[in-house]
């Protein structure tokens, strides 16, 4: 024991941090303490603008989530939660107010709100760059990323075809309404329907797991932070957007 390595406390608490976390700059997260005491601080501006929390069902990954994110929370940013197992974060963030944390759990409701994060972030980009200085940061958690993946996926296909059905329907009649004319079909068509063209040929990649690989790629100078909780952080996780995707998250890759 005379020559054993000190060791780093055994447990943190709450109260711990929480002053510390106030008193850390803007761009700082706490994420632990060594030994001696002293905090473990990352940089969102220098080290990792996103966290990845791996590890097995039941390891903690949960946990290491809201040890960023009541921080965080503390300090005024915002929320928006995507969970599919519908109660990782729900208690814990009920005891916030409404307007800061947004909450996902169905299909539907996971699709809506990745778009609704792709709206913001090209509301953001439309600011002045002195403007982007005044938005709130806005963090992102990703729930079981593997199988949201899948979820908004398989959620998408069968979007597509809701949306493209009807319309293929609107053009077949315009045009024989016109005689067989495709041209005067397609006009009268648009008259009814002005967006008809998008609807007749929706995107193939789902457009909300594109919203999510946006706001990896270009979350940091927005002030978009995402946190992705998964088993397993393999390339394949994010769909289309594969290892580039990932590689925005290995400033910040922390095993539960």
């Amino acid at each position: 024991e005379l020559f054993a390595a000190p060791l780093p406390p055994a447990a943190l608490e709450w109260a711990d941090i929480e002053q510390a976390a106030l008193a850390c700059s803007d761009e700082e997260v706490i994420v632990g303490r060594k030994v001696g005491g002293h905090f473990v601080t990352v940089s969102l501006a220098e080290d990792a603008p996103h966290f990845a929390m791996s590890g097995a069902a039941g390891s903690g990954k949960s946990v290491l989530v809201r040890v960023v994110l009541r921080q965080r929370m503390v300090r005024g940013d915002g929320v928006f939660i995507f969970d599919p197992k519908r109660f990782s974060h729900m208690r814990w963030a009920n005891a916030f107010p409404v307007d800061r944390v947004r909450y996902a759990v169905t299909d539907s409701e996971l699709h809506d709100g990745w778009i609704a994060v792709g709206d913001e972030m090209r509301r953001r980009i439309a600011l002045p760059l002195d403007g982007l200085e005044g938005q709130r940061r806005v963090w992102l958690v990703a729930e079981e990323i593997n199988a949201q993946i899948k979820i908004l996926t398989r959620y998408w296909k069968i979007r597509r075809q809701q949306i493209s059905r009807p319309a293929r329907a609107l053009l077949s009649d315009c045009e024989k309404a016109c005689g067989g004319s495709k041209q005067e079909g397609l006009a009268m068509a648009e008259e009814q329907d002005p967006d008809i063209m998008a609807k007749l040929d929706p995107p193939l990649i789902s457009p909300a797991v594109a919203a999510m690989q946006e706001s990896v790629f270009m979350g940091r100078e927005l002030r978009m932070h995402v946190i992705a909780a998964a088993q397993r952080l393999s390339a394949g996780v994010f769909a289309g957007g594969g290892g580039d995707v990932r590689e925005s998250f290995q400033g910040g890759r922390f095993m539960a």
